[in-house]
């Protein structure tokens, strides 16, 4: 096996060898004390990782061999590192290409290739990473050859001041939180103002006036086809601002002098990235199978993300049981919008199966007899008008003349060749087998008049769904009573050329944290037309791609001010884990925004020239953070449904996907020895439930 940045070089590489060391250089230290014979031991590391790939590269001419190494080329190209496997073990390195790649070509359509990879964490970690449930004690098994770093993920069924984390084999603990003082009272740190599911308009008043200058809020506000999000019902009248859509507010029932609001959010732009009328073949593989017997197929769902909770209801304030890790299956006894319930360890239970964390899957349990065929199918542009014929021959009944200029998509892999007649024993002439309707006409072209789309620049038969040209704000502010707006948190993309999402908050009227990336000029297409003196040469902007880190967002914004200090975040998530994010400082901002937070507003809008991006909001949270003089009570840090993460890989840790640092400062974050390891989980939460989950290493 070779496999880097999970694509298959042996697809395009026969490997012939590959040479690395057992064991990575190793450096020894030492101290020379001068009054004392020899040096003093003083430790030792490891030095990086070398792999050396020699293949062949073997094609039936120079072109085919040409396009085998561009391939290999793009694949190589990275920008850090990524996972290599060079053999069947289920272990992985952390590699990059390193000095020359030679190429040695022997003739034609022949070469051999040689690749130089370089891993600067000079460890094999396994595929699969092990995982352990329980609740205060744990025992793990290190079966590598070194120490590795686990994520001990903690689930709390009640208020509770502190959570120990301990790993009885070497000693080392993390404290977070604080032990409470039993002569002092108890009280929550944090306490539920509101929590919004978003999937009624219950509670919202729309054509709200409390939103920014220059947005039109004439549209609706709507739920989500699937129930789970407010969105834009239309977006009303375009008027004379700059943005067109809809408003609501809703009162929070009380004023807030420090708080905390969250949301989920959705904003994506569906649909071709890039000039769409600029040929691409769009080639696709298709495998088919045939035959159906007998036997029936049943849905199941399967974790894509590192881990899921398992909750004992529906909802994420229910209590932590357990933890499903990726590649774990359930099937479903119930469904309540994105929630399921399963059987987990004899009991039924319930986890999230929103698909940014699990994918619907179907096992098929019928009995088959099939075979099997490849086809494959591309974008092809007719030259002539080209004659579409009811069978591969040019006696075929004649269904219609497609224009020349007109993109079809046809079978390219099975060129059908016309039979042969009393009149011509021998034709010349081919066809290729439609893969989608012509106008709802089925049938075959003459191969001689297409080119592949590769090959020109060609329009679409019809509209296309395009990205870039797509633009939305999907904003929340947080309003005093007398009208002061407090704060705003939004997911902007105004850009029409690009695909180009960027997070922005204020504190009241001034910015406060931003994605300080910017789209570059977008790509420009020339024409001409005249001739002569009157020549006329146009310049036009091109829909230009995607551009950034914050396309296609599903995650979490949030923003809280506490003792007069103000920090924001962003956090985009994909499979369950935080792929991007983005967070201010703790600081003041003075003069300004000082009142209580007493309602919400929230807008969904878009450019009245361009068509909208996809905008929801999923989930919207506001707490009461209640601060008090930690000298004088006990504080809970932690309520019912919260998760504790303690990540001793990045030494860090998190309290329901955001940073956490109230941490005893004595704390260390500790590996896995080799060997059994105990992990102890001391709380003032007696009914906690633990997870620990590490991959393991080799030298």
């Amino acid at each position: 096996m070779l496999n880097f940045n999970d694509i298959d070089l042996e697809q395009i590489l026969k490997v012939i060898s590959i040479d690395t060391t057992l064991i990575s250089n190793r450096t020894n230290y030492a101290i020379d004390i001068p009054s004392r014979p020899g040096q003093v031991y003083n430790g030792f590391k490891y030095g990086v990782k070398e792999i050396k790939i020699t293949a062949d590269i073997k094609r039936k001419n120079d072109k085919l061999y040409k396009r085998a190494v561009d391939e290999l080329s793009s694949i190589l190209n990275v920008s850090s590192e990524k996972p290599l496997m060079i053999d069947n073990t289920g272990r992985l390195y952390y590699a990059v290409p390193d000095g020359d790649i030679e190429e040695s070509k022997k003739c034609e359509g022949f070469g051999r290739i040689t690749i130089n990879f370089i891993c600067y964490t000079p460890f094999a970690y396994s595929i699969d990473a092990k995982q352990y449930n329980g609740t205060d004690s744990i025992e793990c098994d290190n079966e590598g050859t070194t120490e590795c770093y686990p994520v001990i993920a903690i689930g709390i069924s009640k208020e509770s001041h502190f959570v120990q984390v301990k790993n009885e084999m070497n000693g080392k603990k993390m404290l977070i939180g604080s032990i409470p003082t039993v002569s002092l009272p108890s009280i929550a740190e944090k306490t539920d103002v509101l929590i919004d599911e978003c999937s009624s308009t219950t509670g919202w008043s729309t054509n709200s006036t409390y939103v920014d200058n220059d947005r039109n809020t004439e549209g609706t506000l709507g739920v989500t086809s699937c129930g789970l999000g407010l969105m834009a019902n239309n977006f009303g009248a375009d008027g004379n601002t700059t943005w067109h859509g809809v408003s609501a507010r809703k009162n929070l029932g009380t004023q807030i002098e420090d708080f905390q609001v969250e949301v989920y959010i959705n904003h994506n732009s569906s649909g071709v990235n890039g000039d769409p009328y600029t040929g691409v073949d769009n080639t696709q593989v298709i495998e088919e199978a045939h035959e159906v017997v007998s036997g029936s197929v049943s849905e199941y769902y399967k974790v894509i993300c590192t881990a899921i909770n398992v909750r004992t209801g529906a909802g994420m304030s229910n209590k932590v049981v357990g933890w499903l890790k990726k590649g774990d299956t359930i099937t479903p006894i119930e469904t309540q919008g994105t929630w399921a319930k399963f059987n987990y360890n004899g009991t039924e239970r319930w986890c999230t199966i929103h698909s940014k964390y699990m994918q619907r899957c179907h096992s098929d349990n019928r009995v088959i007899s099939y075979t099997t065929t490849n086809k494959t199918i591309k974008n092809f542009v007719t030259t002539t008008g080209a004659s579409l014929r009811e069978n591969a021959s040019k006696d075929g009944r004649l269904l219609c003349t497609i224009p020349a200029g007109t993109t079809v998509r046809l079978i390219s892999s099975n060129r059908i060749q016309e039979p042969e007649t009393e009149e011509n024993s021998s034709s010349n002439t081919y066809y290729y087998q439609l893969a989608n309707a012509y106008e709802g006409m089925w049938g075959y072209i003459d191969t001689s008049e297409v080119t592949e789309a590769s090959n020109v620049t060609y329009s679409y038969p019809e509209d296309i769904d395009t990205a870039d040209d797509k633009v939305g704000i999907i904003e929340i502010y947080g309003w005093t009573t007398n009208g002061e707006k407090l704060f705003k948190m939004s997911m902007v993309d105004d850009n029409p050329w690009y695909e180009f999402n960027y997070p922005f908050f204020q504190v009241g009227g001034t910015t406060f944290l931003k994605d300080n990336n910017i789209a570059p000029q977008p790509k420009q297409g020339i024409s001409v037309s005249g001739g002569g003196d009157k020549l006329t040469v146009t310049k036009d902007y091109l829909m230009s791609g995607a551009y950034g880190d914050w396309n296609d967002f599903f995650g979490k914004i949030g923003i809280k001010r506490e003792n007069g200090y103000w920090h924001a975040w962003a956090l985009k998530l994909q499979d369950g884990n935080v792929v991007k994010d983005i967070y201010s400082p703790t600081m003041q901002v003075n003069g300004v925004a000082t009142g209580k937070l007493a309602f919400l507003s929230i807008y969904i809008g878009t450019n009245k020239d361009n068509n909208p991006c996809g905008m929801s909001f999923e989930r919207i949270e506001v707490k009461n953070l209640n601060p008090v003089d930690p000298s004088k009570k006990n504080i809970k840090k932690f309520t019912q449904g919260d998760v504790l993460k303690v990540d001793c890989f990045n030494n860090r840790v998190w309290l329901n996907d955001k940073p956490y640092n109230d941490f005893d400062i004595g704390s260390q974050f500790f590996p896995l020895e080799i060997g059994k390891n105990s992990i102890k989980i001391t709380s003032d939460d007696t009914e906690l439930s633990s997870s620990v989950i590490y991959n393991e290493r080799w030298l």
